[in-house]
């Protein structure tokens, strides 16, 4: 059986600690419902892009414009946060990782921030 390539291991621990037996990238992406909303993990090369994408696009400017305004530098995230749109208007908050060098404390907590973003996106 070939070995597991580091990113591949850590994203199996992330999800057995998360009570998922066998979370993998399949095609290099993989995803799981959190709540409402879904978060994803895709390998492209040595980075592993982390995202939030909510279940409904938000409703308004205002909203989107406090999505941004929590993107402030000033916010002081302990993680660099990007935020976009889908293709129909979903928001989406992401982090990229260096997928040779990962550990599963680093995913948990890029995942623990991106999600309580996205909830502060909602308030």
């Amino acid at each position: 059986m070939p070995r597991m390539r580091n990113e591949e291991a850590v994203i199996d621990a992330f999800g057995r600690a998360m009570g998922i037996t066998g979370l993998a990238l399949v095609e290099g992406v993989a995803g799981l419902q959190i709540g409402e909303d879904w978060l994803f993990m895709e390998l492209n090369e040595d980075t592993l892009l982390v995202w939030v994408q909510g279940a409904v696009p938000l409703e308004g400017l205002e909203a989107y414009k406090k999505a941004l305004r929590l993107c402030d530098p000033q916010a002081r995230w302990p993680i660099a946060i990007h935020v976009g749109l889908d293709p129909n208007d979903h928001l989406t908050a992401g982090s990229l990782l260096t997928a040779s060098t990962l550990t599963q404390p680093d995913l948990e907590r890029t995942t623990d921030v991106l999600l309580n973003f996205f909830e502060k996106t909602k308030k």
